[in-house]
């Protein structure tokens, strides 16, 4: 019997784990947030962080949009549940759009209720936060 295995040479440098590219507009109390890249285990931390920072800051409502995002594990449910809940408890709310339909089919398997609406565009998603938003 043989066995192969893989070993990592030690010329081969550490490829590092690509950043998530976030991208803010502001909007008074809104913040919309473009996420590009892949929303995974070594970009989890960089997102939830940043988006501890604008809850810490006052931003009450967060519209993301996910037009960019390529791929989403199961930890882009956490964050986007957390996120939902700490803008709950200061009397604000999150809001999803645009997600590619892989992202989307994610959201939709996992069963899990949402505390936050997921909508095709940011258009949409512009438009229920202003009717949501008392005048």
């Amino acid at each position: 019997m043989c066995l192969f295995y893989a070993r990592k040479s030690s010329q081969t440098p550490e490829k590092p784990h690509p950043a998530m590219e976030i991208q803010e507009e502001k909007h008074g109390p809104l913040m919309i947030i473009t996420l590009n890249g892949k929303l995974n285990a070594a970009t989890y931390p960089q997102i939830h962080e940043h988006f501890n920072v604008l809850v810490n800051e006052g931003i009450t409502s967060l519209l993301v949009d996910l037009a960019g995002v390529t791929y989403m594990s199961s930890v882009g449910l956490r964050l986007f549940f957390l996120a939902a809940k700490d803008l709950q408890r200061k009397n604000g709310k999150l809001v999803i759009c645009s997600a590619q339909p892989d992202v989307r089919r994610l959201f939709e398997i996992s069963g899990l209720p949402t505390p936050y609406p997921i909508l095709g565009s940011r258009e949409e998603a512009l438009q229920r936060l202003a009717s949501e938003t008392p005048q």
